[in-house]
């Protein structure tokens, strides 16, 4: 049997043959997650997508191991076969979806962000940056106690001299603590 003329219904056959649920199959095969369930009774009511999914089945029993058969180029190039029959039938949605499907495999979408390393110098962190840094040791090594935290600043200043108390101080643009406040 030749492919299913409809290309969600060949993939929904696919990915049923590949042991996935019909709603799993339907969302693979590109239906929305809330239509999934409906989209896969009505898919399944249809003879010709239970004879495919039948044939797929019985050729991946005569291959030695599943995995031989639907291996990743055979995804693809079935994912390339329901790209070009669904643009020869103008289908632009199904063939925007064998592309996602196609781009996914090959890692072509990954979610890109600016994200900076720091690598544990100090004196690279700005003073917002460090406040916070300074702050999330202070918790983890006094806990929640503003007092404990305000006394063992207080101590470890005192080793340098005298210390001058002096009243929190906020930073406008950022509404934190001004790096030094407090101590």
């Amino acid at each position: 049997m030749p492919l299913l003329s409809n290309p969600r219904n060949e993939l929904y056959a696919q990915f049923r043959a590949a042991g996935h649920s019909p709603t799993e199959a339907a969302e693979l095969a590109g239906f929305a997650p809330n239509s999934a369930k409906k989209n896969a009774k009505r898919i399944d009511s249809n003879n010709g997508v239970q004879s495919r999914i039948a044939e797929l089945c019985t050729l991946a029993q005569t291959i030695p191991t599943v995995s031989a058969w639907l291996n990743r180029n055979y995804v693809l190039q079935s994912l390339k076969n329901v790209f070009d029959r669904a643009m020869e039938k103008d289908k632009l949605g199904d063939a925007i979806r064998a592309l996602e499907l196609i781009g996914k495999e090959l890692g072509m979408f990954i979610e890109r962000r600016d994200v900076t390393i720091w690598d544990g110098d100090v004196s690279k962190l700005d003073d917002r940056q460090l406040a916070t840094l300074t702050k999330q040791l202070e918790v983890l090594a006094f806990g929640e106690d503003e007092a404990r935290v305000r006394d063992e600043r207080r101590k470890a200043l005192s080793l340098e001299g005298p210390v001058v108390e002096l009243p929190p101080v906020k930073d406008e643009n950022e509404g934190a603590p001004a790096p030094f406040a407090g101590v």
